[in-house]
């Protein structure tokens, strides 16, 4: 019986094998629950940085800044930071590096790569840092005496990204009080946070050289536009001085020689007048032609006749000196100027535009002038802006007219509307017609650089661009519009004071 005792003994020795291979076989079935656990984690976090909001709206920083989040929380990692070397590759630049036990988000720390030469030959040449102990690793120990031990990291686990074929950067996660061996799964999603890091920086990059290429285009559209303006004032200005010029000899001939002309006159009529008292009885010949000249009426009208010609030698008087108030050069700083001697020599410009003709009764213009101060500014561009306006509210009335009866037209005429105030701030005018107006639609489109709504060859689409220009950019003022189709239009101007 004696030999049968070591059977008990090898029957529990076998319990206790199967015992524990059964406490082994749990404790790895729980740690593969774990891993897959852990997998499915990961796999979770990648999916929602690729459909981030952030980066689906390009917003750069907020798309990192969700980065560094999630990788903190599933790799369960005080800090995670994202590292871009400059373009010369002797620095590089913190994008974002986050603290989770503090939730804050840090950003512009610079670190020289010279001062870390075995940290980035090892990011340039290997595909991951792996940093059980980061103190004594030879790729991380550079920073044990500035960087690890006063934060107390214990290890790190690195990974570069590619930009352009090359390592661009760096993202980098640290283990904070206790030494943390790093998993395949670990390893493996670090990778995949630095390429989809690669992805938000190549995307960033795009939409920077996108809007750099935007604000060429613009530039290039604003320097059009003001060579556009200056050469178009430019050739008004020297027309319009030619003009002037040319039409002031005559007019200071004929102001010059109207009075004088007056005094003939009248000394002539006061001899014919002792003529007559000394020779009361003139013969037939003289009687005859006293009769066919109607000498009395000669008389009577001669002097309407001569203040008619002052009148009209005063219009084109003042007409001149509209044309030069209009086309005044501007220098180089603003000038106080007034406003409605802007607006009126613009009005005394178009005014062939605003008689009535066989279509249509004149254009009714109402004027609601305010008191206003002198206001510092480009009269030149202003009076450009005014007639730009003007001219386009005349198109605009001529356009509504169009299959109106002209008794339609006298019920109900065209008019213009100019109004103007002063506030402490800003002098407003306020250009309105009755015409055609605009639907919203074209309201968002009429200050962009070459739209018009007029048929070829009537309209180049530089007017209202060039008006916003003058008011934005060289008057730090602004311009509006408000309109509805078949009511009108009205445009506000503001220049500051």
């Amino acid at each position: 019986m004696s030999a049968l005792f070591p059977q008990p003994q090898s029957t529990q020795a076998y319990i206790e094998f199967l015992e524990k291979s059964i406490a082994q076989l749990q404790a790895d079935r729980q740690s593969w629950i774990a891993t897959e656990r852990s997998l499915q984690a990961q796999v979770q976090a990648l999916i929602q940085l690729s459909q981030s909001e952030a980066l689906n709206q390009r917003d750069f920083q907020g798309a990192l800044e969700e980065l560094t989040e999630v990788t903190a929380r599933v790799l369960q990692v005080e800090r995670v930071s994202v590292w871009l070397f400059d373009p010369d590759r002797t620095s590089i630049r913190c994008l974002d590096l986050f603290e989770q036990s503090h939730g804050q988000h840090v950003q512009g720390i610079e670190l020289q790569v010279t001062d870390y030469p075995n940290y980035f030959a090892a990011v340039e040449s290997e595909p991951l840092i792996v940093a059980e102990d980061a103190q004594t690793n030879p790729n991380t120990c550079e920073f044990r005496e500035g960087y690890l031990i006063p934060l107390n990291i214990q290890s790190m686990l690195d990974s570069g990204f590619q930009l352009d074929g090359q390592v661009g950067g760096v993202i980098c996660c640290e283990q904070v009080g206790t030494k943390r061996e790093w998993s395949q799964a670990d390893q493996n999603f670090i990778r995949s946070a630095a390429h989809l890091i690669s992805l938000i920086v190549e995307s960033h990059r795009r939409q920077q050289q996108t809007l750099e290429l935007q604000q060429v285009l613009e530039d290039l559209k604003q320097a059009q536009l003001q060579v556009i303006q200056s050469e178009k004032m430019s050739a008004l200005g020297n027309l319009v001085a030619g003009i002037a010029h040319e039409i002031n000899n005559p007019v200071s001939y004929l102001s010059g020689n109207i009075q004088p002309a007056v005094d003939y006159s009248q000394s002539l009529f006061q001899l014919i007048d002792l003529y007559q008292a000394t020779y009361p009885m003139p013969g037939a010949a003289i009687l005859e032609e006293i009769d066919a000249i109607d000498l009395e009426f000669l008389r009577e009208d001669f002097p309407k006749v001569m203040r008619s010609m002052r009148e009209g030698v005063n219009r084109i008087q003042a007409i001149s000196q509209s044309l030069r108030l209009f086309s005044r050069a501007d220098q180089d700083h603003k000038q106080a100027f007034n406003v409605h001697d802007g607006l009126e020599s613009t009005l005394l410009i178009l005014e062939h535009r605003l008689k009535a003709t066989e279509s249509r009764p004149a254009i009714v213009v109402s004027k609601q002038y305010g008191d206003l101060p002198l206001v510092q500014c480009f009269p030149g561009q202003l009076n450009q802006v005014f007639m730009n306006l003007l001219a386009n509210a005349i198109d605009a009335l001529e356009e509504s007219n169009q299959g109106k009866a002209l008794s339609d037209l006298r019920a109900c005429p065209n008019q213009i509307t100019l109004q103007t105030w002063a506030s402490d701030e800003y002098v407003s005018i306020q250009i309105s017609d009755n015409g055609t107006g605009m639907s919203e639609a074209v309201q968002k489109r009429i200050f962009e650089h070459l739209f018009t709504t007029k048929a070829v060859g009537k309209g180049t689409g530089f007017g209202l661009a060039i008006a916003q220009q003058i008011m934005v950019e060289q008057h730090q003022g602004c311009i509006q519009v408000n309109s509805r189709l078949g009511e009108g239009t009205s445009f506000l101007l503001e220049l500051p004071l």
